[in-house]
């Protein structure tokens, strides 16, 4: 089955403290701050940390309501080049999805999530079309 998957974007790590791992990701391993936003409707603190094409990406909830990721690691990012097709592929192919259309973010990025055989939070995304 060809999904489109072009590459890896990014993994998210849920944190308890965000300026403790921005210190420990940039001061002591060296890599690059690209973004730093905050979500206030999502109780959410976020940070990108560049690492070659890809990114780590820092979540901080300030809400404890919020549930915690089912690890330290929240998800892990696809880039695909038409998420909708690779939906409609997933579902026929009996994968959990979280999401059964994509999502719009930012910049006119879309996303979409579903579950690996393990369990595992998997996002696919979109970048915005220029």
């Amino acid at each position: 089955m060809n999904l489109g998957i072009t590459g890896f974007d990014h993994v998210a790590v849920q944190v308890a403290d965000l300026e403790r791992s921005l210190a420990f990701y940039t001061a002591t391993l060296g890599l690059a701050l690209r973004e730093r936003n905050e979500i206030p409707q999502r109780g959410l603190r976020k940070a990108l940390i560049a690492v070659g094409t890809g990114q780590i990406e820092l979540l901080e909830y300030q809400d404890k309501a919020v549930p915690a990721a089912d690890g330290p690691v929240a998800h892990l990012a696809l880039t695909v080049t038409d998420i909708a097709v690779a939906l409609a592929a997933l579902k026929r192919a009996g994968v959990r999805l979280e999401d059964e259309a994509p999502r719009a973010v930012g910049g006119g990025c879309q996303i979409a999530f579903l579950r690996g055989p393990d369990g595992e939070h998997i996002e696919l995304f979109q970048p915005a079309r220029a």
